[in-house]
């Protein structure tokens, strides 16, 4: 039976320097060679992953936690933002001077120059600065927003809104996607695509908006510099990723 691997991309592939571990690097190409399925599961926007795919030979993609996925070139399944509450959410973030950045298909948008917040969580991931698009919400669809407020106001945008959920990537930053949603769902959607039976998969994570996705798959696997709440419903804790954590943990499970 077919066996697929799901990988974070921040914390996970990437370093501490935003760099891929060559242990990485071979531990995937092994797994390719056995015909295990390689995937990647992020919050990234699909053409901010477009190169780490590229550099890994990955053509099976999710995208903003769950709610875009593509797979050998085809857009499999999308989700996109109700934005019933987005008026709601544009007055509180204004109220409380915090940056609404808005992720569609194609690009970030945002309607502010040079907002030093924005410039320093995206650049810490190597993100370049959205495009200033004025009203970019009526012609395009959403499929992730993000807020740049710190940590003290995680509890008053995810009580405020029925609609959103409110995950924090970044010290100054959350992503906004469905109040239901996560990275599960776009894997749900693939393995049906793929008649892959779920005690078959397995995924790595580091991150909160990775809990719902290790929860999921028959084999949840947190990286040594998880949160913690992650590492307690993971199946395995595996090295930091800095330690050669996602060829170990492939090992641990005998994938390598």
């Amino acid at each position: 039976m077919t066996k697929i691997v799901f990988f974070d991309v921040d914390g996970t592939l990437f370093d501490s320097q935003n760099k891929i571990p060559q242990s990485t690097k071979n531990s995937i190409a092994a797994l390719q060679q056995q015909g295990i399925k390689v995937a990647i599961a992020t919050g990234r926007s699909p053409f901010n992953v477009t190169a780490i795919s590229e550099e890994l030979e990955v053509d099976t993609v999710i995208c903003y936690n769950g709610q875009y996925v593509m797979h050998e070139g085809e857009v499999i399944y999308r989700n996109p933002m109700p934005l019933g509450e987005l008026k709601q959410l544009q007055a509180l973030t204004d109220a409380n001077n915090h940056a609404l950045v808005y992720a569609g298909s194609e690009t970030l948008a945002f309607d502010e120059v040079n907002n030093l917040d924005v410039l320093d969580a995206l650049g810490s991931v190597n993100i370049t600065y959205p495009k200033v698009i004025p009203n970019f919400t009526e012609s395009n669809d959403i499929y992730q927003m993000l807020v740049f407020a710190d940590q003290r106001y995680d509890t008053s945008y995810n009580e405020a809104f029925a609609n959103y959920k409110f995950v924090r990537w970044h010290e100054q930053s959350m992503d906004v996607i469905p109040a239901n949603g996560s990275k599960a769902d776009g894997i749900q959607a693939l393995l049906e695509k793929l008649a892959i039976p779920l005690e078959n998969t397995y995924a790595f994570g580091d991150g909160m908006n990775d809990y719902e996705m290790l929860q999921l798959v028959g084999h949840g696997i947190a990286m040594g510099n998880g949160k913690e709440p992650l590492k307690k419903v993971a199946d395995y804790v595996t090295d930091h990723v800095d330690e050669d954590g996602i060829m170990k943990g492939l090992r641990h499970f005998k994938l390598i």
